[in-house]
């Protein structure tokens, strides 16, 4: 894998997923972890359900972080800024684990929302909706 650079500022650009789908193409049922995490990693979540085999899916909604803060004149401020899905480990029924972890394969420079991760035998793949 390259290491992609921003043609404005030739600093690595971003790459983040917001929301996904995950499908299931094996035939048995799978337990999903998703780890968000925020720019400041002070409130990074992890959400897990289970999927069905032979192409259920499961949706993972977009995550935000709120962020309270005080301006100039010491008045409050609320900032929400979006999690970004870092990290997805599946558990298998025959208790084999996969995973596939940010940067992930095939996400365009920039911000993405409803990305796609299948869920394989052998493997997850990434690939765009």
């Amino acid at each position: 894998m390259s290491l992609d650079r921003s043609v404005v500022s030739g600093d690595l650009a971003q790459r983040n997923v917001y929301s996904a789908t995950i499908t299931n193409k094996t035939s048995e049922k799978i337990h999903c972890f998703v780890e968000y995490h925020t720019t400041t990693g002070t409130d990074n979540e992890v959400i897990e359900f289970d999927v069905d085999g032979n192409g259920d899916e499961e949706k993972c909604e977009e995550k935000v972080h709120l962020m309270s803060t005080k301006n100039a004149s010491d008045s409050p401020q609320s900032h929400m800024f979006p999690k970004v899905i870092h990290l997805l480990k599946v558990h298998k029924a025959d208790g084999s684990k996969l995973q596939i972890q940010a940067p992930f394969d095939n996400v365009p420079h920039g911000n993405v929302r409803n990305w796609k991760f299948i869920v394989e035998n052998d493997q997850i793949r990434s690939e765009k909706i």
